[in-house]
């Protein structure tokens, strides 16, 4: 295993899945997470470096080398932010952001930015997740924003909840594309939630509605 590694330095990701397919044991993992430290492969393997982490010394080693290589392997990111997701929302927010925005909006990968937004998105990131949509896809991530509300208000209540609600719907009226759309939205949203008091409260406090 070890001959293949040193035979192949420029083309090692390609083997990523085969290796880490292979190696069950803890030590053997170890032996090769020993070869690719000592050849300095780590970030050639961004992938196959964390998983040897995380058999070698658990969940703790695991997310100290995905924090570290995140940026670099899209599977490492997405696997970082699916643990952040039940963890740790503050992180996973602060990442998702930071990914959005230097990654996949960036590269212009707006159909899959949208479809990670629209799995990933809930209430205590939907800000993070959904101002970088309205920014590069107004029009559909209005829809999905529209879509979300809905879905989240059916079980989520608190004022902190429908303070995060107001503030991304005043991002998205204050976006000149969807302007129009978001204020019907708004009134959409405020005549068929008029029952929730503090919800209402909160889109006249944002400035979205009339006194």
């Amino acid at each position: 295993m070890c001959g293949i590694i040193d035979n192949i330095p420029t083309f090692w990701f390609f083997f990523e899945p085969l290796l880490e397919a292979i190696i069950h044991t803890g030590t053997k993992a170890a032996i090769v997470l020993d070869v690719v430290e000592s050849r300095n492969a780590a970030d050639h393997l961004p992938w196959l470096y964390t998983e040897l982490q995380r058999k070698v010394g658990g969940n703790q080693a695991w997310e100290r080398s995905a924090r570290r290589y995140y940026k670099k392997n899209r599977s490492v990111a997405s696997s970082l932010l699916t643990y952040y997701e039940v963890s740790n929302k503050a992180e996973f927010a602060r990442i998702a952001g930071e990914l959005w925005r230097n990654g996949l909006f960036l590269e212009k990968r707006y159909p899959e930015a949208l479809r990670f937004a629209d799995v990933h998105c809930n209430r205590w990131n939907l800000r993070d997740i959904l101002e970088p949509c309205l920014i590069y896809q107004p029009h559909k991530a209005l829809l999905m924003l529209e879509a979300k509300i809905e879905e989240l208000l059916e079980e989520e209540r608190g004022r902190d909840f429908y303070q995060r609600v107001a503030w991304v719907l005043l991002f998205a009226s204050d976006t000149p594309e969807i302007r129009e759309d978001a204020a019907a939205l708004i009134v959409r949203l405020d005549r068929k939630y008029s029952r929730l008091r503090a919800f209402r409260s909160e889109l006249r406090n944002a400035g979205l509605m009339d006194g």
